[in-house]
Parts: C-alpha cells; sequence; structure tokens
C-alpha cells in the first residue's frame, strides 16, 4: 500500500533490475547462423513475397527484409544434428563445437530457447 499511495522511503522499489547473463557469446551466434544456413536440410523458402523483417546489426532497427528459411526435418533433429560430436556416414554433417561447454562438454545451446 505504501508504494500505491507514493509514500517515500520503500528502497526496494528504486532497486534496478540485474542485467542477465549469457554463455552464447556473439561470436557463437554468428557460428550458431552459419552453422545453421550451412545444413542440407534447411533450405531457402521458393516463394517471392515469403519473407519476414530482421533487426539490422548496424542500425539496431527492425528493417531488414530477407527470405525465409524452411525445415525439411522437425527442431529436434535439427538440434540433434547441433551438438552431434562428429559427422556420421548419412552425409550429415558434424555438429557445432560451439554449442558445448569447452569444459564440462554439456550442452549450452537448447533446442527450445
Amino acid at each position: 500500500a505504501k508504494l500505491t499511495e507514493g509514500e517515500e522511503g520503500v528502497a526496494w522499489s528504486g532497486v534496478k533490475q540485474r542485467k542477465g547473463h549469457s554463455k552464447i557469446t556473439e561470436e557463437v551466434r554468428v557460428a550458431l547462423l552459419d552453422w545453421v544456413l550451412a545444413h542440407p536440410r534447411v533450405v531457402n523458402s521458393p516463394i517471392t513475397n515469403d519473407t519476414i523483417l530482421v533487426t539490422n546489426p548496424e542500425s539496431g532497427v527492425k528493417d531488414l527484409r530477407v527470405g525465409k528459411l524452411l525445415l525439411e526435418i522437425s527442431v529436434r533433429e535439427l538440434h540433434n544434428d547441433l551438438i552431434r560430436k562428429a559427422a556420421d556416414s548419412e552425409g550429415i554433417i558434424a555438429g557445432l563445437p560451439e554449442a558445448r561447454d569447452p569444459k564440462t562438454g554439456k550442452v549450452i545451446i537448447s533446442d527450445t530457447a
């Protein structure tokens, strides 16, 4: 009730929210994008008007129009390929080494995020 009445002296109301922490650096994001674009089961949409607006890295504004990507496999299968440690005989490319923590070997890129 003190906060809604505008009473001064409510200490917790002025505390800044902490900035989040992420193990995913900008270099890993770029490597992930390159890996996804190079995957044999990810193709560009053949429909000309099938585009989306993405954030322009230079201006920070969502004004860059790019073509959509289509998956021929499920997101789960794509993620399994991403965390794979080596290429297999079926021609599926090797996973992205940056998808795992270099110290522990645990997966740091989730399929749900």
